[in-house]
């Protein structure tokens, strides 16, 4: 038997009952059990999550119940080139700054493999001011060249992929940030998780399952901006 509901976290904990569990025990009425099944709940959101970021195309994903875009902002200082990363931003996409007259600018990341940014790598004794074009990731920090020559409120916005929404132990409503048609690879791979660390014989079923859901998200993500047209070369059209 599987439990329908595997909309919600509730659901998705009774599918982890069902599947590793039977009639031996719940998971729901004990309170150790609840609290590892959802810290494994949440380590599988992150592997689709992984999964997903990996074979994203142009239509960038985003967990589904977050309430704001993976945008932020922050002022620019005057001289000040180095700039704090949030601990959610896992992959930079894009990086604009406003310039003195408010005109939002987008500038280009530095490639230290190419000879011709070697420029802003070195570290003068007076480092250069001005509208900066130019970042560079540094561990957590954004570095930007030319350090501002000026300071502008909310000057630097960063758009970028984040984790998705973990559950907490008490959420019972709380539904996945994916397609419904994949919430149950949450409580599969769940499962999976505890049987490997049991030594459960369901073990390979499962494992089996979790392949199967894998391969379908990932065939997914690959192919979802079927809107957007594909070219290769120059197309010329012909006259009638």
């Amino acid at each position: 038997m599987v439990y329908s509901d595997t909309t919600t976290k509730q659901g998705l904990v009774q599918d982890c009952e069902m599947i590793v569990f039977g009639a031996y025990g719940d998971i729901s009425g004990n309170a150790d059990r609840l609290f590892d099944f959802t810290a494994r709940m949440n380590r599988a959101t992150d592997k689709i999550t992984g999964l997903i970021l990996s074979v994203d195309n142009k239509w960038q994903f985003d967990d589904t119940t977050y309430t704001d875009f993976p945008i932020g902002s922050t002022a620019l200082v005057i001289g000040q080139s180095d700039y704090t990363l949030d601990v959610t931003h896992l992959i930079i996409e894009a990086v604009t700054i406003l310039d003195s007259s408010n005109n939002s600018v987008v500038i280009y990341p530095i490639d230290i493999q190419d000879p011709s940014m070697v420029q802003y790598l070195q570290q003068p004794a007076t480092p250069a001011t001005g509208q900066p074009t130019r970042y560079d990731k540094k561990g957590g920090s954004l570095v930007l060249y030319p350090a501002p020559n000026y300071n502008k409120t909310l000057g630097l916005t960063v758009h970028y992929k984040r984790p998705s929404s973990y559950f907490a132990h008490t959420d019972t409503t709380k539904v996945p940030g994916i397609p419904s048609v994949y919430h149950r690879y949450i409580s599969m791979e769940a499962s999976l998780d505890y049987a490997i660390s049991k030594r459960l014989p369901i073990k390979n079923d499962l494992a089996v399952s979790v392949k199967d859901i894998t391969d379908m998200v990932q065939e997914h993500y690959q192919k979802r901006s079927k809107d957007e047209a594909k070219f290769i070369g120059a197309v010329t059209r012909s006259s009638r």
